[in-house]
């Protein structure tokens, strides 16, 4: 069966020529690429290509994420379901089962250690791999190894360090059975130019930070973090017990991958305070959990600022109930495009003063190292986590960084006398 429908460009053309013939080689190409040039729908096709011509393969794809395999996972199915060669699709598994008895499964790296044991005869695939850690990838690894499965890497870069970078120049170098193909390569431009044009690129460098506008949209290795957020000062943690604290809360529903986030900063903008959680969708319970946290603190809590949109405003009344007759003031943030600016541009402008300190903490670094600035066609700035990260620790953050350096909190109005 022949399926029509995807017209490559040149550079995916090149990485789809390199995968020729290639089963049972070992091969592993590494794709280096800015945003937005069709790396997920190059991956996708190439999937289809070995579950549609090497029967009864295991296929795998490799995503950051659980919503980013999901998005994947839908679009294959979609794209061919009317075409009668799938058999079964389960979301729930990720896996989609063809009528020549090939499968494509899709994996998160978030579900780390569970994913051993797996075997692919036919191909890996990992995508935005410069997000996946190196404790993850060699988890996976392994699933090529006795059938010699090829392995096709693709990413927007990050830094001059890690696994990605390691693979994309071992290609570059022509080291056995590797090769690199950079979709920034100067042959390419025509092609890029018609994506983004130059007077639009030109557009986002005046507005975008030096080191995410080149990671992302030059597709360069930088020195920096690449993010909103540039080079972030993580500290261990601190001895002296702090003066002042100022809380920020961010809800989610205790499901899923989003997330109740609960930071606290000390008056010197160090984070003492550092807890967020996914498995408790009771309201109560969550209500309770914050309390629990903040209450230690009651003397030195300045101030807590908490998201007052959607749920935000059920849980914020439920909060300020049981903390009532407690000292601890608990004031709604009211979240829109311009607010949310305000209090990440106040979070960066912090960071890069060296006036925010951050723990070094897994969770931590993995949501600030994915935050991301984007433009939208409007010409309108926004911020989220990128490549399917959720923001609720980094939103946590900038609003108690908000409330530090705001006049939230408890005051006192007195007269001393009449004139």
């Amino acid at each position: 069966m022949e399926l029509r429908g995807y017209h490559p460009f040149s550079y995916q053309y090149d990485v789809h020529r390199l995968l020729d013939n290639s089963k049972g080689t070992g091969k592993v190409v590494t794709v280096k690429s800015r945003r937005q040039c069709g790396k997920s729908m190059m991956i996708e096709n190439e999937l289809l290509r070995w579950a549609i011509n090497y029967k009864g393969t295991t296929n795998a794809c490799l995503s950051p994420t659980f919503k980013q395999s999901k998005k994947m996972f839908r679009e294959i199915v979609d794209a061919v379901y009317e075409s009668g060669i799938i058999q079964s699709s389960n979301a729930a598994d990720g896996e989609i089962k063809f009528v020549n008895g090939s499968t494509i499964s899709f994996r998160s790296a978030e579900q780390g250690d569970a994913l051993r044991g797996f075997t692919v005869t036919g191909i890996l695939c990992i995508d935005e791999a410069a997000y996946i850690s190196k404790d993850v990838f060699f988890i996976v690894l392994p699933w090529v190894d006795f059938h010699k499965a090829p392995i096709l890497i693709t990413s927007t870069p990050k830094t001059r360090s890690g696994w990605f970078y390691d693979y994309f120049m071992r290609g570059l170098r022509g080291d056995s059975g590797m090769f690199s193909v950079d979709w920034c390569d100067g042959k390419y431009k025509e092609e890029l130019d018609r994506i983004l044009p130059p007077e639009k690129l030109e557009q986002y460098r005046q507005l975008m930070p030096k080191a995410l506008f080149e990671s992302e949209y030059l597709g360069m290795f930088v020195d920096e973090d690449g993010g909103v957020f540039g080079v972030i000062p993580w500290t261990a943690g601190f001895a002296e017990e702090p003066k002042a604290l100022f809380f920020g809360i961010d809800w989610g529903t205790g499901e899923g991958a989003d997330k109740t986030a609960v930071v606290g900063l000390d008056e010197l903008g160090r984070e003492r305070v550092l807890r967020y959680w996914n498995n408790i969708p009771d309201p109560l319970m969550q209500i309770r959990e914050i309390s629990s946290i903040l209450l230690p603190f009651k003397g030195k809590i300045k101030s807590v600022l908490a998201e007052k949109n959607s749920i935000g405003d059920v849980y914020l009344k439920l909060l300020q109930k049981a903390l009532k007759g407690t000292g601890i003031n608990v004031q709604p943030f009211d979240t829109s495009n311009w607010s949310k600016r305000d209090i990440i541009e106040g979070l960066a402008a912090g960071i890069g003063e060296g006036n925010v300190h951050l723990l070094d903490e897994e969770e931590n670094r993995a949501e600030f190292g994915a935050y991301r600035m984007e433009i939208t066609r409007g010409g309108s700035i926004t911020y989220n986590g990128a490549y399917g990260f959720n923001d609720d620790i980094v939103i946590a953050t900038a609003l108690a960084n908000k409330a530090k350096g705001s006049n939230y909190g408890n005051y006192n109005l007195s007269f001393v006398g009449k004139r």
